[in-house]
């Protein structure tokens, strides 16, 4: 016999019962020789950048990195 898997049905989407800190840190592997580099990491050629808000996508030089990144040998 399945599992039932209770669900949180009283709650509406998009909310939550309580707040939540989210962080998610986008990783350039080669972004060491990016210009300008990412402004985080230390460790051989990677460099990333922390997102803490939706804000935090719409930087300029976010899609700037993305776009570089692609342009990376390697990584396509």
């Amino acid at each position: 016999m399945p599992k039932t898997v209770k669900g949180n049905t009283g709650r509406k989407p998009g909310t939550s019962s309580r707040p939540r800190d989210v962080s998610v840190n986008i990783v350039f592997y080669s972004g060491a020789d990016f210009d300008p580099a990412p402004p985080l990491g230390s460790v051989d050629r990677t460099r990333y950048v922390k997102l803490t808000a939706l804000q935090d996508v719409q930087r300029p030089e976010l899609r700037d990195w993305i776009e570089q990144a692609g342009r990376t040998p390697g990584w396509t």
